[in-house]
């Protein structure tokens, strides 16, 4: 029942967009469900699939982002400066921005190499390069971008969450925020988003335990 419900939000989402909010206890089995959804709509083929953790306080700002995007776009070269320059190339096919722009945008991407890329963009330019980022390589290949143990986000990164739910309605885009929910505190910016999720057009699916279903 909870993998159909999976696939039902998925098949929506491929053409209408959507963001969904997946939860239920430590340990219940959210990661094994994801992962069965994940497996059945690889299987039918058409599905681009990209994914980053949230860590706490001890990761970059926005990793989760970082890493979802970094799977999808960075090249496979060894040498630093051709990965870059690819990099680069294939920003400049999916980005609006003039080169000058585009470059710290593949500095964020590129992460310990070129770690100062975050300081020279404005939160605002960040937030478009991603939903834009998000939204194209949605209209390439159907995407779900999956962001797990988003109960250890920080409020950048739930900032950033809440901006890509706004922005995939009506692109082929799934955004997918898997979390505990004894780890979701009152008063905190994931509990006002999962108290309210049709806020931001989200859809909250929270897994039971087997014995509360039988």
């Amino acid at each position: 029942a909870d993998l159909d419900r999976l696939v039902e939000v998925w098949q929506r989402a491929r053409t209408e967009g959507g963001t969904l909010l997946l939860g239920g206890r430590s340990g219940i089995g959210k990661s094994r469900v994801l992962f069965e959804l994940l497996e059945r709509v690889a299987g039918s083929g058409g599905v681009s699939v990209a994914a980053g953790r949230c860590v706490g306080s001890t990761g970059r700002s926005y990793q989760p982002f970082v890493e979802a995007l970094s799977d999808l776009l960075l090249p496979r070269e060894e040498d630093q400066a051709a990965r870059r320059g690819a990099l680069v190339a294939r920003l400049e096919e999916l980005l609006p921005d003039p080169p000058a722009i585009v470059g710290p945008r593949a500095d964020v991407l590129l992460g310990g190499a070129h770690a100062d890329g975050e300081e020279t963009l404005s939160k605002d330019a960040l937030f478009a390069a991603c939903t834009r980022l998000v939204q194209r390589l949605g209209a390439e290949v159907p995407l779900i971008l999956v962001v797990e143990d988003l109960h250890l986000a920080g409020t950048e990164t739930l900032e950033l969450y809440r901006h890509v739910a706004r922005a995939v309605p009506d692109h082929p885009v799934l955004q997918v925020g898997v979390y505990c929910d004894e780890s979701v505190e009152d008063g905190t910016p994931l509990h006002a988003l999962v108290a309210e999720p049709d806020a931001e057009g989200a859809r909250r699916v929270v897994l039971a335990p087997l014995d509360e279903m039988a």
